[in-house]
């Protein structure tokens, strides 16, 4: 097999390896919401669980990626393939890690009423599960117009976040019985929002394998 078709090979790979991260990441964000929305404390049990596997596929990503390095010296665009596939990979494996967090949270509040707050953080839930969709989309396509759209999609899940966060410290100071409770809801509408910032960084990688430059979508 001549060196080109050998990189080619080992950038599909990677390619894929990226596309499994992000499956995983995604059903861990699906089921995390899940379990939010219906209190579901043995499917944020299942979420915590299924961690590793995310954990463990980036590890053998690195691994990959570091080889193909050595042994196959991409330049130019090729290697900022190989540079994005990295840090997409890191992106995926926090999203896993905000999914426990979330799942966390859900067995601390323990089926107990979400009051109000719920519908907002169920909205906040289904908005960053569409950045991981469009994230993962255009990291997939290398496309340029979809990266670009999260960056009005992260100020949007942004918005709600403040929002969600002023509207629970107006409860708490209203009520102080219900702290802990709220405090619980924070912390996950904490996560949903950093869910967000790390679709963006994958978007930023698309911009950087296709042309090179560095761009900042969530200043």
């Amino acid at each position: 097999m001549a060196p080109r078709h050998t990189l080619t090979a080992e950038l599909d790979r990677l390619s894929l390896d990226v596309k499994n991260m992000g499956r995983l990441a995604y059903e861990a964000v699906e089921q995390c919401l899940k379990a939010m929305n219906h209190q579901d404390v043995a499917l944020a049990d299942s979420v915590i669980a299924r961690d590793q596997d995310l954990n463990q596929n980036e590890a053998l990503l690195d691994e990959r990626a570091v080889n193909v390095i050595a042994t196959q010296h991409p330049v130019a665009t090729d290697l900022r393939k190989v540079l994005a596939c990295i840090k997409v990979a890191t992106d995926l494996e926090r999203i896993g890690d905000l999914a426990v967090e979330v799942a966390k949270s859900v067995i601390q509040i323990d089926g107990q009423d979400l009051a109000s707050e719920g519908k907002t953080l169920e909205k906040m839930g289904k908005d960053s599960l569409d950045m991981v969709v469009q994230s993962l989309q255009s990291f997939q396509a290398l496309d340029i117009t979809k990266a670009l759209q999260l960056e009005k999609m992260d100020h949007q899940l942004d918005q709600q976040y403040e929002q969600t966060i002023h509207t629970l410290m107006r409860h708490s100071r209203a009520d102080q019985a219900t702290a802990p409770q709220l405090l619980q809801l924070a912390y996950i509408a904490r996560s949903i929002e950093r869910i967000g910032d790390h679709c963006t960084n994958i978007s930023e990688q698309v911009l950087f394998a296709v042309k090179g430059e560095r761009y900042d979508l969530n200043p």
